[in-house]
C-alpha cells in the first residue's frame, strides 16, 4: 500500500473516533485511487455520525459527497447552501460573487512561422 494512502487511512481512523474528521482533496498529486480511497473513508466517517468537513475545489466532487457547501470569499463566509439546491454553475457563481459570462473571442492575432532559438 503506497505510503500517502497508509497515511490517510490511519488518519481517517483516528480522526473518526475524535467525532470529526477534516479532510483536504488530494487533487492532482493523488497516487492511483487514492481519490476514490479518501471518497470511501469520508462516506465511511459521515455515516457513522461523526461530522466531516472536507475542502476541495473539485466542485463534481464537492456536489458527490457534501450534504451542506460553504463558499469563502475574501476570508468570509460567502453562501451556504444544501447540494440539493446547488450545481457546478450555481457554485462557481458564489466563488466568484457574480454571473460568469461566456468568453468570448474578439479578434485572433496573427502568428507567425515557429522559431527555434
Amino acid at each position: 500500500m503506497h505510503l500517502s494512502r497508509r497515511g490517510l487511512l490511519a488518519a481517517g481512523s483516528a480522526l473518526g473516533a475524535a467525532g470529526a474528521v477534516a479532510a483536504t482533496a488530494p487533487g492532482a498529486a493523488a497516487h492511483g485511487d487514492e481519490p476514490q480511497v479518501l471518497s470511501g473513508a469520508i462516506r465511511r466517517v459521515a455515516s457513522s455520525g461523526a461530522g466531516v468537513v472536507f475542502f476541495s475545489h473539485g466542485l463534481d466532487e464537492v456536489l458527490e459527497l457534501a450534504d451542506r457547501v460553504v463558499v469563502s470569499r475574501g476570508g468570509r463566509v460567502a453562501a451556504e447552501q444544501a447540494t440539493t439546491r446547488l450545481d457546478h454553475d450555481t457554485i462557481v457563481r458564489l466563488i466568484a460573487g457574480r454571473e460568469i459570462a461566456e468568453t468570448v473571442v474578439t479578434s485572433v492575432d496573427e502568428l507567425g512561422d515557429p522559431v527555434l532559438t
